[in-house]
């Protein structure tokens, strides 16, 4: 039995005909990533991506939908489509985070809107599956598939 899990959530959305999605970086790495963290107690997979959303970006999480859970020897790792929160930060807004990962002390994060171009190019590796299923499901729009299709075959979609 799994008695631990990691949850992130993917927060995007679309200005002026491009898509963005809101992304952590630490800044001794070029990779860009979801924000997201390890379980804490008995919570659910939802409870902790809620938690995590919450201390490190300040974010209410309102309407999440699970789109992936990857099966790790120790934890699962969840991985969720943001649909709706409160607190949303500017597309300007950049955010230095007290967290870091493994939530070491003295490592930096910074929060900051991406495109999804850079996204997919910097992307943190273990989240490039669950990625692609984001990619695969926007691209049935067309106009959606000519902008950015070329992404698909770098994130195949595997369960």
């Amino acid at each position: 039995m799994v008695e631990s899990h990691f949850s992130a959530g993917f927060i995007r959305q679309k200005i002026n005909g491009v898509w963005y999605f809101l992304t952590v970086r630490d800044r001794r790495f070029k990779n860009l990533k979801t924000a997201g963290g390890m379980s804490s107690g008995e919570e659910t997979p939802e409870e902790t991506l809620c938690r995590e959303l919450r201390q490190e970006l300040g974010i209410e999480v309102v309407r999440a939908e699970h789109i992936h859970v990857e099966h790790m020897v120790g934890h699962d790792r969840h991985f969720f489509l943001v649909h709706e929160t409160k607190d949303l930060p500017a597309l300007d807004e950049r955010r230095v985070l007290a967290e870091s990962k493994g939530g070491k002390p003295g490592d930096v994060l910074e929060m900051r809107w991406a495109t999804l171009d850079e996204f997919a190019e910097r992307i943190y590796h273990e989240q490039g599956c669950a990625f692609g299923k984001i990619l695969a499901e926007m691209s049935i729009d067309e106009d959606f598939f000519k902008k950015y299709g070329r992404w698909l075959s770098k994130f195949p979609v595997r369960d």
